[in-house]
Parts: C-alpha cells; sequence; structure tokens
C-alpha cells in the first residue's frame, strides 16, 4: 500500500479514535431514518396544532352562541308575551280595526261605510296572488313577493297564514296597516306618482305605530329605527 494511504479501519487500530464508527452506508441509512422520523414528529406536531386551532375555534363559536341566547331568548320570549293577547274571533277583529280606525285616523270617520275583509292564504298562494295584483305596475315583468306578508286587493287584506292577528298584536299591527290602505283607496285616494306613495304609506305607518305605541307594543321602535319609506326613491317632478 503507497505512502499516505490509510488502511480500512480495523478495530484498534490506533490510526483512528472513532472506535465502532459506522460504515458510510449505514450513516447514510441513519440519517435518512432520522429525517423520516423528524418529518414524522413535524407532521403530528402540525396535526395537534390544527386540531388544537379547531377545538379553540368551536369553543369560541360556542361561547358567542350561549351569549347570543343569553341575551336574545330571553327578549324574545318577552316580545312574545307583550305580543300575545287573547285569542279574538274573526268579526271581533273587524270590530277592532274599525274601532282603531276611529281612534288613530282621521279615516275612521268612514270606516262604517266599508265593508272591511281578510283572508289567509299559504305563502305560495299569497305570493302569486300578490304578483297578479301587481302585473300592471310590474315594468320589468319580474315580481319579488318572497318578503310580502300581507297585502290588500280591492277591499280584502290577504295576510299570510303563519300570522294571527286574533291573538298577535304585532300580526293585527301589520292588517291594520292594510286595512288603512282600503279606506284610502275607499275614499277615491290611489297613488299616481311615487310621492303620492309616501303620502299614502307615511300615513299607513303613523296608525300602525300609533297602535303599537298606545298598547305598549315594542314593534314601533323597530319600525321607527328601520324607516321603511327610505325604500322609495323619487323622482318624479
Amino acid at each position: 500500500m503507497g505512502m499516505g494511504s490509510k488502511e480500512p479501519y480495523v478495530m484498534g487500530n490506533p490510526e483512528y479514535s472513532n472506535e465502532g464508527a459506522m460504515s458510510h452506508e449505514a450513516h447514510e441509512q441513519f440519517v435518512e431514518e432520522y429525517e423520516q422520523w423528524l418529518i414524522k414528529m413535524d407532521n403530528q406536531h402540525k396535526r395537534k396544532d390544527f386540531w388544537r386551532i379547531v377545538w379553540r375555534a368551536i369553543g369560541l363559536i360556542a361561547a358567542f352562541g350561549i351569549l347570543y341566547f343569553a341575551i336574545n331568548v330571553p327578549h324574545a320570549k318577552a316580545f312574545e308575551q307583550q305580543s300575545s293577547r287573547p285569542e279574538k274571533t274573526h268579526d271581533e277583529v273587524v270590530a277592532e280595526i274599525k274601532a282603531a280606525m276611529h281612534k288613530y285616523s282621521e279615516r275612521g270617520l268612514y270606516v262604517d261605510k266599508v265593508d272591511l275583509n281578510y283572508q289567509r292564504l299559504g305563502k305560495g298562494d299569497l305570493e302569486a296572488r300578490y304578483c297578479a295584483s301587481q302585473a300592471k305596475h310590474i315594468k320589468a315583468g319580474k315580481c319579488e313577493a318572497s318578503s310580502v306578508t300581507a297585502f290588500h286587493d280591492g277591499a280584502v287584506v290577504f295576510i299570510w297564514d303563519a300570522m294571527h292577528p286574533e291573538s298577535n298584536t304585532t300580526d293585527f299591527g301589520i292588517l291594520l296597516h292594510e286595512e288603512v290602505h282600503v279606506m284610502q283607496e275607499a275614499m277615491g285616494q290611489f297613488p299616481q306618482n311615487c310621492n303620492d306613495v309616501i303620502e299614502l304609506e307615511s300615513e299607513a305607518f303613523m296608525v300602525q305605530i300609533a297602535y303599537y305605541k298606545d298598547i305598549g307594543n315594542p314593534t314601533w321602535v323597530s319600525i321607527m329605527q328601520n324607516n321603511p319609506l327610505r325604500m322609495y326613491r323619487c323622482s318624479d317632478k
């Protein structure tokens, strides 16, 4: 063997201080297995972190849910109690509408001359009937009626059958609002333009709000805050 060459490792060879060292192949295998172990441990930590985040998110959602129900459920129950009343018959409701008209509107002077009435319809029938009644007013040919719960057509007010004006003052107020429009038309007041619509709607809302205030139903606050008349944007001159 030439000068400067080193003999293969032999245990006890004084030229080596790393007695028992791995072979090159064993070392590479060890490094590879160690790197795989590190990757495995890193993935385990990532999975743990992921589930930790998920459970924290679930905890936050649950906390917000509990807080929401803690605040809103008592309010909803209180509102329901304020809205509920002893059951009345259809004829008693009609009589109550007339009394409310006399009390809250100048049109009460004419209410006894009009045969007030209301009918219930399922939501699908209600929307179809509403769109049919509005066909001549719809320019684009598309009727959006998903939010309609009550409307009048001639002397009859149609209401969603989920409403109960006989036992719920909020529903009665909505019915009263529509009956104001019936009275307006009975007196020959039909909207000719956007400004007319605002004027007639304003009167109906004022009667509805006056009723709610008088009986202590807080719905009037929501009406005032949301100001439904903002939906009208008049460009009539």
